[in-house]
């Protein structure tokens, strides 16, 4: 399931469009060319899972589960959290940490956008389900269009 950090996870995403919308982000300003496979796995790892299918699956499974902004937090979690992200970036793009703290701190993967609405719980299940559906239809495709 999820990393062993301690934490189940440091972040549950809101939607599966919110996690694309991130990946997408950190795909621009990433000091390596990524691929949208990739980035999306980075992604997922950053919030505390073993990869983007594993987030998927959460999702599909538990789509109720709160999701809690850094502005929503204590400091000390946020610290923690800010923690997590930059050690897991640092590990798994290979970067030097003082990389990793400046992509996690231009990136803020797990802040709340200015202007955001997040999805009922039917549509946000229904996309969670339909995304893992694709995933596992053909989990190759996805490489083949980045």
């Amino acid at each position: 399931m999820s990393q062993d950090t301690g934490w189940w996870f440091s972040f549950f995403p809101p939607s599966i469009s919110h996690v694309q919308r991130v990946a997408h982000r950190l795909r621009r300003i990433s000091p390596l060319a990524l691929t949208e496979t990739r980035a999306l796995d980075l992604t997922a790892i950053v919030f505390g899972y073993a990869d983007y299918e594993n987030l998927v699956e959460e999702l599909a499974e538990d789509p109720i589960y709160p999701h809690k902004w850094d502005q929503d937090i204590d400091a000390s979690s946020k610290a923690e959290r800010y923690e997590l992200q930059v050690s897991s970036l640092e590990k798994h793009l290979d970067v030097p940490g003082s990389t990793a703290e400046y992509l996690v701190k231009l990136w803020r993967p797990s802040h709340r956008p200015p202007s955001f609405d997040a999805p009922d719980l039917e549509t946000r299940m229904t996309q969670a389900k339909s995304e893992l559906a694709r995933i596992r239809a053909n989990p190759k495709a996805a490489d083949a269009s980045d």
